[in-house]
């Protein structure tokens, strides 16, 4: 086997380790899921500038108050609607905690940006908060959603987060 033909059978073993299959019900949170973790690298001090997004600390803090007041703060809202709906199964309940807190703390962080000066470390501290938030709900809180829902469950779930938009 070549190199070429090396690095093109990795890189297919990475495509097929990593792409995470979903329910149809959850691909819109997923897809917002996505572009939440582009706002969550932007934020982050280790990660390069972006071209064409934002780069200094207070642009960076307004790019991301905008995404939280334009699209976030209903997606968390979704999500809760969704994890209320679905409090009847006692599998869910600790993990349904950890996300509901993790949202308020989330929020609370969102609004430090709507200070005058907002430091790096603020950013930074919010960028990997919400970076691990959305792992956490794509790893683990969606594959024991979908092991426990009847496909009833499902429907209600899409509907739900068609309404809200």
């Amino acid at each position: 086997m070549g190199f070429h033909s090396i690095v093109h059978h990795t890189s297919e073993v990475q495509k097929k380790r990593f792409v995470m299959k979903r329910h149809a019900s959850l691909i819109p949170l997923s897809h917002e899921h996505h572009q939440n973790l582009i706002l969550a690298q932007l934020l982050k001090s280790n990660v390069r500038d972006y071209k064409g997004m934002p780069s200094t600390p207070s642009e960076k803090a307004a790019y991301a108050l905008s995404c939280f007041e334009d699209g976030i703060r209903d997606h968390f809202q979704t999500e809760e609607k969704i994890l209320d709906y679905l409090s009847h199964y006692t599998e869910l309940k600790p993990l349904a905690a950890e996300i509901l807190a993790e949202h308020e703390d989330l929020a609370s962080q969102f609004q430090l940006l709507n200070a005058p000066e907002v430091s790096v470390e603020t950013l930074n501290t919010l960028g990997y908060a919400l970076y691990n938030h959305i792992r956490k709900e794509d790893r683990v809180l969606f594959p024991l959603i979908e092991s426990l829902l009847t496909e009833k469950e499902f429907e209600y779930i899409l509907a739900l987060h068609n309404h809200g938009k």
